[in-house]
């Protein structure tokens, strides 16, 4: 709570909480949550569902100290069995929580794969029409480990990565339900800029932002690490309750210097 309060001193109005899913490591979070909200900084917790009633009664205890924003991790094409339960949970928790009084929002998120990518332009105007104006979709391509240390994204199989020729036809799609109005948490500047390099995504040498804002988000982790996006590696030594506007410098020399691109 001594990093929110520093977080909320740097501008910060805006925490995911994630993890896997934070249910699995409840306690302590309503009060996180509460205090979030009680100082203006909104808050969402991304969820796989695979809970069920449990993680409807944790999430019921968030919601009545303030939380009014659920994500839900959906992958439209299972790739095995568990895939396939975590997505079937996650929209019948969206299914309940759309229903509880004054929500905020509640988003969608994928990974998008060459496996998944048609489904998902299928699926996601059917789904944002069920939950209303409130719901939103996001996405994230698949990426692979590119070697940083402290990196997330592990693996080296390529075998569900989108080509070019399916990147286009992705973003293409998707920009045209934006501009048609659906609920597409990404900017249309983003996916256009996307399309005129397609590079960005099937090299992975996307950025998380322009230079001059970066960067756009940071990840805290459980031990109170501030890294730059989720695929960075650090000594370990920021902490989100002494982190400082000048670190922001650093971390741009650092981002600049490992030749990475988030």
């Amino acid at each position: 709570i001594k990093g929110l309060r520093n977080l909320k001193d740097l501008g910060c109005e805006f925490a995911a909480i994630y993890g896997a899913s934070p249910l699995y490591d409840f306690e302590g979070l309503p009060s996180y949550v509460k205090a979030a909200e009680e100082m203006g900084i909104l808050t969402t917790i991304i969820v796989d569902g695979i809970g069920g009633d449990k993680d409807k009664e944790k999430i019921q205890q968030l919601y009545d100290v303030g939380l009014r924003s659920l994500t839900v991790s959906e992958d439209f094409v299972p790739y095995d069995k568990s895939s396939s339960l975590k997505s079937k949970a996650g929209l019948v928790l969206l299914d309940w929580f759309v229903k509880l009084p004054d929500i905020r929002d509640v988003e969608i998120i994928t990974t998008v794969t060459n496996q998944n990518y048609k489904e998902v332009l299928k699926s996601v105007p059917t789904l944002l029409k069920k939950y209303g104006s409130k719901a939103w979709f996001s996405f994230d391509f698949l990426h692979l480990d590119r070697g940083h240390p402290g990196t997330k994204c592990k693996g080296k199989d390529s075998s569900l990565l989108l080509n070019r020729k399916e990147t286009l036809s992705f973003l293409t799609s998707l920009l045209v339900l934006k501009q048609t109005g659906y609920n597409i948490h990404q900017s249309k500047t983003f996916l256009k800029e996307c399309l005129k390099n397609l590079s960005m995504v099937t090299d992975f040498t996307w950025k998380c932002a322009p230079d001059e804002v970066f960067p756009s988000w940071l990840t805290i982790d459980c031990d109170g690490t501030v890294m730059c996006c989720d695929d960075f590696g650090t000594d370990r030594s920021w902490k989100i309750w002494n982190f400082d506007i000048s670190d922001f410098d650093d971390f741009t020399t650092s981002h600049v210097n490992l030749g990475t691109s988030a």
